[in-house]
This record gives C-alpha cells, sequence and structure tokens, in this order.
C-alpha cells in the first residue's frame, strides 16, 4: 500500500508503517513530502478518531523519522490548536504529540 493510499486511510496502528516508508525511501520517495497537506489536515480534523491517528503517525515520524523534520513540523500548528479541544483524549495526544515534535527537532538546520 502507498503511503498516500495509507494517509488517506490513515487509523491507529498505522503510523509504524509510515516511518518504515520514510526510513526506507526517503521523505520524497516514499510520498511522506508530498502528502504532508492531507496529514495536517488529519491533524485538524473534528472527527476524533481520524485526529488521533493522524497525531500518533505525526509523533512517531517525529521519534523513529527526523529526517521528515521540515515536513512534519508544518502539523505543530493544527496539533496546538487540537489541545483546546473538549476531548481529553484529543488534549492528551496533541500534548505529548506537540511535545515530540519540539524535542526531536534539529535547531540548527
Amino acid at each position: 500500500m502507498s503511503l498516500e493510499s495509507k494517509i488517506a486511510n490513515l487509523s491507529l496502528g498505522d503510523e509504524a508503517s509510515v516511518v518504515a516508508a520514510i526510513k526506507a525511501d526517503g521523505v520524497e520517495k516514499s510520498g511522506f513530502a508530498s502528502n504532508i497537506s492531507a496529514l495536517v489536515a488529519k491533524c485538524a480534523s473534528s472527527d476524533e478518531a481520524e485526529a488521533l491517528a493522524a497525531m500518533a503517525t505525526v509523533k512517531a515520524v517525529a521519534e523513529g523519522a527526523v529526517e521528515a523534520e521540515a515536513f512534519n513540523i508544518q502539523c505543530l500548528t493544527p496539533i496546538l490548536e487540537q489541545a483546546g479541544s473538549r476531548s481529553a483524549a484529543v488534549k492528551t495526544a496533541a500534548t505529548a504529540t506537540a511535545l515530540a515534535i519540539c524535542e526531536n527537532i534539529n535547531p540548527f538546520p
């Protein structure tokens, strides 16, 4: 399954395969770079399951595929906005994901 279709149909548990694809093929060739806008939109989703799956993926990429940080950082704004969600699960995931992005980004690009 391509990374594009995996992101389009993202669910919890898909994060390891996304990281593996990035590590195996690189950020561009894997399709992560060209599909980041879909992941950003899923992070901002009002659908709890979709937002949780997207944030789990972003967190896994931040921790396991640091070569994607230039693209992954684009998810930070919607994730910070999700920290104000009414859902406790979304708030918790947003906090953990935002911290993972910030802790794993290189301040000296």
